[in-house]
């Protein structure tokens, strides 16, 4: 578990011994603990618990190249969506809590607000898929990232494929 969030977050272990594990990635002393009392069991599926955790990023690149950087140690995402307010790349963990690495599309609190009062997101308020890869590749062809991150509008309805993901345990 230590693992897969150093590679997730590009954090370094500021503690570690048998039990604990802690993590940051700026000055602080730490932003993630992971845990492992003895005797504790793993959880089966269809448990109620953490539904997921987020962490912003400043750019889109920022976004599509950490991306890229897991894709490559074979860590893929269950889900890649533009939910309008962000651009979301979702995974599991090894305990198959969820994980969500943002990007803002709107940069103000007025901006944000704008554009949920649109009705933008009243036919689909969940979000449009998007193909990482190719936004990255156009990304690195020079398409700006305002463009890359424009809400299609109308959007499509939601998708099932997506429903299935997020109501997945």
């Amino acid at each position: 578990m230590c693992d897969w969030y150093q590679d997730l977050l590009s954090a370094y272990v500021a503690h570690r011994d048998g039990m604990t594990c802690f993590m940051t990635f700026d000055s602080e002393h730490h932003r993630l603990a992971v845990v492992r009392v003895p005797g504790m069991v793993d959880r089966p599926s269809g448990v109620v618990g953490l539904e997921h955790i987020a962490f912003t990023f400043e750019t889109l690149s920022d976004l599509l190249e950490t991306y890229d950087r897991l894709k490559a140690k074979g860590v893929v995402p269950i889900l890649t969506i533009n939910h309008g307010p962000t651009m979301s790349i979702y995974y599991e963990d090894p305990d198959r809590n969820r994980v969500e690495m943002q990007v803002d599309n709107q940069k103000t609190i007025e901006e944000f607000m704008a554009f949920v009062k649109s009705g933008a997101m009243d036919t689909n308020p969940i979000g449009q898929v998007f193909d990482a890869d190719a936004m990255l590749a156009k990304l690195r062809a020079g398409t700006q990232q305002e463009v890359l991150m424009r809400y299609p509008v109308p959007p499509e309805p939601v998708d099932p494929a997506v429903m299935e993901i997020l109501l997945r345990n």
